[in-house]
């Protein structure tokens, strides 16, 4: 019995890996970095298996974020221009991330999984708004094209504000155990975001979707 069960998991995970394989070469294709027909044999060998995109649990939870972020935003007439989502897996759980004028998705995505693991309501704050409008006007003087924070920048706010606030000092320390897991984006992340996802071990899939679709306008 534990030789099929876990014969199971290896197959599993197997399945998995050809899901992130399909994502990575559907976003090599996007750049232009690859042609079109490995894309068409990584999409065969998922037919054959029955595997769909929606196999990866943070794939359909990505994209309800993005869809809920346009909804919320009109709600609060938040001055955003695209919507995207953004959700990370660990130990079973499902946490969504959306972008707003203060953080990306995926960052909001990381926060969301911090305060879980620390037990942390869901109404305090980890970063006072003070430290993010001091990195989004810098941003905004450097001509950037967002001011909100990308998983980079909210990596840093982070230390900052775990010197004045414990919450936010004991949902660092479990930063580690954010390590080999899976989160998955509606849309091209950001160099900044990519950056601080690979520090912190995650693997991530994206549908590859550039922020000039209409998937994302106002």
């Amino acid at each position: 019995k534990e030789g099929i069960i876990d014969d199971n998991i290896v197959k599993e995970a197997a399945k998995q890996e050809i899901i992130r394989r399909y994502f990575r070469y559907k976003r090599e294709f996007l750049l232009g970095l690859i042609e079109k027909d490995t894309i068409e044999r990584v999409e065969k060998i998922m037919q054959k298996l029955n595997l769909k995109e929606e196999d990866r649990k943070v794939v359909p939870e990505a994209r309800k974020a993005a869809a809920e972020s346009k909804r919320k935003a009109i709600r609060k007439k938040d001055k955003i221009d695209f919507y995207c989502g953004a959700a990370l897996q660990i130990n079973g759980i499902i946490e969504q991330g959306k972008n707003s004028s203060l953080l990306h998705a995926e960052s909001a995505a990381i926060i969301n999984v911090i305060k879980k693991l620390s037990k942390i309501p869901e109404k305090i704050d980890l970063l006072p708004k003070q430290i993010i409008q001091n990195i989004a006007r810098m941003k905004g003087n450097l001509k950037e094209r967002t001011t909100s924070l990308s998983v980079e920048e909210t990596l840093v706010a982070l230390a900052i504000a775990s010197t004045m606030n414990p919450a936010t000092a004991l949902c660092i320390k479990n930063l580690s155990k954010l390590d080999g897991t899976d989160m998955h984006t509606t849309h091209m992340p950001s160099q900044g975001d990519e950056e601080g996802i690979r520090e912190l071990g995650i693997n991530l899939t994206t549908d590859a979707l550039m922020l000039n679709e209409l998937y994302f306008r106002r």
